[in-house]
């Protein structure tokens, strides 16, 4: 369960809402009714890949693509093994 809480009133309410947060809770701190902050249950366990995606997707900061869609057209390269050139030296400059 989400809930939403100002920043004035959950600074006063601290301890309530981490007592709610030890239940599940996860409240969302705004600051002039824009959220500005999480505060949830400390998981030591890491998200899965999908999780992490999931969670940028819903706070808006990736859009996923669409998987069936075709892949763009190869990129023309006027000289061949330039990738391989540019990896070589990569590799070479870290010793």
């Amino acid at each position: 369960m989400e809930r939403l809480i100002g920043i004035r009133d959950a600074k006063a309410r601290l301890s309530e809402v981490v007592r709610a947060v030890r239940h599940g809770t996860t409240w969302v701190v705004t600051d002039r009714g824009r959220p500005v902050a999480k505060i949830g249950p400390a998981d030591d366990a890491p998200l899965s890949l999908n999780d992490r995606l999931a969670d940028l997707e819903r706070r808006g900061l990736i859009r996923r693509g669409n998987p069936d869609a075709p892949l763009p057209p190869a990129v023309k390269v006027k000289r061949q093994g330039v990738a391989q050139a540019m990896l070589r030296e990569g590799r070479d400059a870290r010793g």
